[in-house]
């Protein structure tokens, strides 16, 4: 995991994101690309008047002088950073269509790390759904570690083992994994047990030394019983499979995933 990818929107949330991507990559020695994709306006706004025009290519001066300054308080001196943590820190201020270009550049590294931010709802899934590579999706709160506790949500499903598989690097400088499932109504919590003791046994030879916990969902709320759960064991991320499908540039997602997207206080790490 050498490389990480972070969009920065120019937005209140991008502290989180930096400073999440800031504490994922020192153990890595990761470079951390960071990009402020400002809109093409002589392009996307041809038909537009004059002054519209104008009143947004203001508001994107605005955003791209907000995203590099945040960026130079999370990094400071990239040579400093460089020096004292083993990481490189870089930016770029891209011209043209955000969704494209944030979608473009993520798949150019081995991890993304999106800002939750609340004045742009679709940001996250659409990095999520288009990237191909596992996103982690920054908490909207400080945090002072990623991945020294993880909570891997399995479900014995495609999604959820690729998820696993692309969190691997993490989990094995992890210093404690939790492997947690909410059996649902239909399956016998027997095959659920079974199914994390497989797992368990897998991870072994890895030096990973999971810990199962059967969580109990609560008036059918999946989302919340396992946050709960990342929550009561001190987890600082949380890996999980994405679930849905795009048309057309319209992401749909499964219940679990879509409340985890709106809300978690821990970052959760995603893969589709």
């Amino acid at each position: 995991m050498k490389s990480i990818f972070v969009p920065v929107l120019g937005a209140q949330s991008d502290h989180h994101a930096l400073t999440t991507a800031k504490l994922l990559g020192v153990p890595f020695g990761a470079t951390i690309n960071c990009a402020h994709v400002r809109l093409d306006v002589d392009s996307a706004l041809a038909l537009v008047t004059r002054e519209t025009s104008w009143h947004i290519e203001r508001e994107e001066g605005v955003r791209s002088e907000r995203a590099h300054a945040e960026f130079s308080r999370v990094f400071g001196s990239q040579v400093a950073e460089a020096a004292s943590l083993g990481i490189n820190a870089q930016w770029q201020e891209i011209v043209g269509y955000p969704s494209d270009e944030y979608t473009y550049h993520g798949r150019m590294h081995d991890i993304v790390v999106a800002a939750r931010e609340k004045d742009f709802p679709d940001f996250c899934g659409e990095i999520v759904m288009a990237t191909g590579r596992p996103v982690i999706v920054a908490s909207a709160r400080a945090v002072s570690a990623v991945g020294d506790n993880v909570l891997v949500a399995w479900n014995n499903s495609p999604e959820s083992a690729r998820a696993l598989t692309a969190a691997m690097p993490i989990l094995c400088r992890a210093k404690k994994v939790y492997l947690a499932a909410v059996p649902p109504p239909v399956i016998e919590e027997r095959e659920i047990l079974q199914s994390l003791q497989e797992l368990q046994k897998m991870l072994r030879p890895h030096a990973i030394q999971a810990e199962i916990r059967i969580v109990r969902e609560a008036q059918g709320r999946e989302a919340d019983a396992l946050k709960e759960s990342a929550y009561d064991a001190g987890c600082d991320l949380i890996v999980m499979g994405a679930y849905g499908h795009s048309r057309l540039r319209e992401y749909l997602f499964g219940g679990v995933t879509r409340e985890i997207l709106k809300e978690c206080e821990v970052p959760v790490l995603m893969f589709r």
